[in-house]
């Protein structure tokens, strides 16, 4: 990464593959957030992204980042498949 800074970086990525950049942030992402890790699909369900669905709906009832993580990662497991 560049030089120093003083802004917050929060990182929000849904792909497949999406944790394989992880390594390249961790220094300076304040949250950071992927659907999958590297070498995995992000998952879909009926045209439902397990991950991401859940995720963004808990944020827009007003729950924190880390319920939405939370909500996100249960739905994942409940569905049986691989939750990183």
């Amino acid at each position: 990464m560049g030089s120093s800074t003083h802004a917050t970086i929060d990182v929000i990525y849904h792909a497949c593959d999406s944790g394989s950049f992880v390594q390249d942030l961790k220094q300076v992402a304040n949250i950071m957030i992927t659907s999958c890790d590297k070498n995995e699909d992000a998952w879909w369900l009926s045209g439902i992204n397990i991950f991401a669905d859940p995720f963004w709906n808990t944020i827009r009832m007003g729950n924190s980042v880390k319920d939405a993580f939370d909500r996100a990662c249960d739905n994942a497991r409940a569905s049986d498949t691989p939750v990183g």
